[in-house]
């Protein structure tokens, strides 16, 4: 590694990008957010990008870092959609990126997400079992006036 040093300049930085690579690789980044206390949150979440540094008890190699993203859609006009973004360590179980809970009264989604920075994509759109029964009758209204 000595030799680099005193190599010419083109060399020398060659040898810098070779040690400090491995650094680099393995920072994670994700989207780290509130929209309750930062209000674009949700329609610019990529300045919000931050690297990922697991608490100890998640710094091993069993726990790699991922993204999430929580939705919450409260049934009442006055209370606004929330999202959440953050960097996890713990993975659902389940196969699918994205699950829904339809807690009383509210509608949450909550998806994880591999690569970097991904929990900053824009929304899903949602649908509630109200929107696909709507929808259905429509179909079936103009089915039958046909």
């Amino acid at each position: 590694m000595a030799a680099c040093w005193f190599a010419p300049r083109s060399l020398s930085v060659a040898c810098l990008l070779v040690v400090l690579a491995p650094r680099v690789a393995l920072a994670f980044t994700c989207s780290v957010c509130n929209s309750a206390y930062n209000e674009d949150c949700m329609t610019s979440p990529e300045k919000y990008i931050k690297e990922c540094v697991p608490p100890p008890m998640f710094n091993d190699s069993d726990h790699p870092p991922f993204c999430r993203k929580s939705s919450l859609f409260v049934y009442k006009p006055d209370i606004p959609h929330r999202v959440y973004r953050a960097c996890a360590y713990l993975k659902d179980t389940h196969d699918e990126p994205c699950r829904s809970f339809y807690p009383p009264g509210m509608y949450l989604e909550v998806c994880q997400c591999f690569a970097e920075g991904c929990n900053a994509a824009p929304p899903s759109p949602h649908l509630v079992a109200g929107d696909v029964w709507w929808w259905a009758a429509v179909a079936f209204a103009l089915a039958l006036f046909r």
